[in-house]
């Protein structure tokens, strides 16, 4: 996609950071959306009686991969296995690689493992319980791109200017 949008086959992308890196040069972005991330379990898991875990809880469960949850590694990493030693990188199983919310909600609800996502997306299934982790600050950050020195349609013109006048304005229309 962002090749896309630097070969001119596309105005304007939505991506989250994870696909892309928002300093990647000749682009610009405006940030649309931050949101927390958190762990989305079944209603019947053990864990689901909690409304906020620690990562140490979720140390040895089965995880459905999306790209998010490669920022989780990169974080446990971070966070705990170079400072206690005491949580690794093999910690966290990932079973599959699942590329959008929808099938990880379906995978989680039907009981085969768990996964890192947002509130927002799992609001709409009574069957899963999501999770605030307390001690990580996790976020999917989405971004609207576009080439710095293209030459853009009227349209694409009139959604930066929507976007770019007040920050992370999808985030305020979700949480209308």
């Amino acid at each position: 996609v962002v090749m896309g949008v630097m070969d001119g086959s596309y105005d304007l992308a939505c991506l989250s950071g994870e696909e892309f890196d928002p300093s990647y040069p000749g682009l610009k972005s405006i940030r649309l959306l931050k949101e927390r991330l958190g762990i989305l379990v079944p209603k019947d898991h053990p864990l689901a009686k909690y409304n906020s875990i620690t990562f140490k809880q979720i140390q040895g469960e089965t995880f459905f991969r999306t790209y998010d949850s490669e920022h989780l590694r990169r974080l446990a990493m971070e966070k705990y296995g170079h400072s206690t030693g005491d949580i690794h990188y093999n910690d966290i199983y990932i079973r599959h690689k699942v590329m959008n919310d929808a099938s990880i909600i379906s995978l989680v609800q039907s009981g085969f493992g768990i996964s890192l996502t947002t509130k927002s997306a799992s609001q709409t299934y009574p069957q899963v319980k999501y999770l605030e982790v307390r001690d990580m600050e996790l976020y999917r950050e989405t971004y609207l791109i576009y080439k710095a020195k293209a030459q853009l349609s009227p349209a694409a013109k009139d959604f930066i200017q929507l976007f770019s006048q007040e920050e992370d304005p999808l985030a305020q229309l979700i949480n209308q």
